[in-house]
């Protein structure tokens, strides 16, 4: 019986989140992710911009 009012406060409190919140929750991941994708984005293009000026300058 425990574990059965366990699982209905669990399921209570989902129901109490509601559909905005979870549509709030995935705004914010999509974000989340959106934000590291431009991190990782501008840190690759530094890193082969370097290379390429370096492998100018082995050239030379």
């Amino acid at each position: 019986m425990k574990q059965y009012k366990q699982f209905r406060a669990e399921q209570q409190h989902l129901a109490e989140i509601g559909p905005i919140g979870a549509v709030m929750m995935g705004a914010m991941g999509l974000f989340g992710l959106g934000f590291a994708g431009y991190k990782t984005y501008k840190k690759t293009k530094e890193a082969i911009t370097g290379y390429k000026e370096s492998r100018s300058q082995k050239k030379d």
